[in-house]
């Protein structure tokens, strides 16, 4: 199940919610506050799927010249 991020705009906290991806653009509750005046914030995706990296961990940078590595 995707992790979704929400805002409130009651109390303006930011929030997170596991929930199927049929159900990303339903009105969800703050879990801060108890509103149902949420907003879905757009997200970043972080992926190390297929990244090769001399330090494993799936880092994802091109070398560096700053002398490190």
């Amino acid at each position: 199940m995707p992790l979704y991020e929400y805002t409130c705009n009651k109390c303006h906290k930011n929030f997170e919610i596991l929930r199927p991806s049929s159900e990303r653009d339903q009105r969800c509750e703050c879990s801060h506050c108890g509103a149902k005046s949420t907003m879905k914030r757009l997200s970043s995706l972080v992926s190390s799927a297929g990244a090769k990296s001399p330090l494993g961990a799936g880092a994802s940078c091109g070398p560096s010249s700053s002398g490190f590595g």
